[in-house]
């Protein structure tokens, strides 16, 4: 188990870094450029969303404190209940700015990010199987940390998809009846 752990840390690591690097890579090539790829509108919606988000955590965390209140839960369980409290933020944030047409910004195109998110999200569900398959979802009666966070973050982004393919279909076919009046 440790050596599965310190592959984990690894493969952690070296996708930290590598997201660092992209970052990095964006911010010194973006430089000068209009940032701004939101109009007003939208950047309202987000502070909305962000503001539900930050009150859906709030009480998430609410919640945990009854549930868990007068129990020590294990250490396990208790970084997987707040990863999920976070993981349910972000949700909120996704789900909410893509009902109010804030999450594509105006020259992106959704296809490229939903390819990507669709990808990243098959790679969450073999990431699930392949721990479950090595130590099953709860190993010693805790629960298996590396599966369920892959699990819930595969489905929240698979919520996340389905939100935004319902939403694009649905302006598509606004726009098809606009052009017909």
């Amino acid at each position: 188990m440790s050596e599965r752990l310190s592959f984990y840390a690894l493969g952690l690591g070296f996708g930290m870094l590598t997201a660092l690097a992209v970052f990095l890579i964006c911010w010194l090539t973006g430089r000068g450029k209009d940032r701004r790829k939101y109009d007003e509108r939208q950047l309202a919606a987000q502070g909305r969303a962000a503001k539900a988000a930050f009150f859906t955590n709030l009480i998430y965390a609410a919640a945990c404190i009854v549930v868990f209140g007068g129990v020590e839960p294990g250490r396990g369980v208790a970084m997987l209940a707040m990863f999920l409290g976070a993981l349910l933020s972000v949700g909120v944030y996704a789900i909410l700015c893509i009902l109010h047409d804030a999450y594509f910004n105006l020259s992106d195109s959704p296809r490229k990010t939903l390819g990507v998110m669709g990808m990243i999200t098959a790679l969450q569900f073999v990431n699930f199987i392949t721990n479950c398959w090595d130590a099953g979802l709860f190993p010693d009666g805790a629960p298996n940390f590396i599966a369920c966070t892959s699990l819930s973050t595969g489905v929240m982004l698979l919520l996340v998809i389905a939100v935004s393919l319902v939403k694009l279909a649905a302006d598509r076919r606004r726009g098809e009846r606009d052009e017909e009046s």
